[in-house]
């Protein structure tokens, strides 16, 4: 599992991109999650926009979060099958 430790101010946004990679011609449904420390989700964070080759990006402002660790999870689902990813965010 990919880990980036990082500090970020209130007033901060996250730009997040990334590919998603399935069998050829599928498309896959992309959701987000915000989960705390304990992988307890918290929020859903709204989905990600899907521009070019694959390739998602989604911006996350960081106003309403209090001081903490947190966790995104992504998800993407095609033909019924589930694959997540998650990055861990300070």
């Amino acid at each position: 599992m990919p880990a980036v430790t990082r500090e970020f101010s209130r007033t901060e946004r996250l730009l997040l991109r990334f590919q998603v990679y399935g069998p050829a011609g599928a498309t896959a449904a992309v959701t987000m999650q915000l989960l705390n420390q304990q992988g307890i989700v918290m929020a859903a964070l709204p989905s990600p926009t899907a521009t070019t080759n694959n390739a998602y990006e989604a911006e996350v402002g960081l106003g309403p979060l209090p001081a903490g660790s947190y966790l995104i999870e992504i998800d993407a689902i095609s033909a019924g099958r589930r694959r997540g990813r998650s990055w861990r965010s300070g």
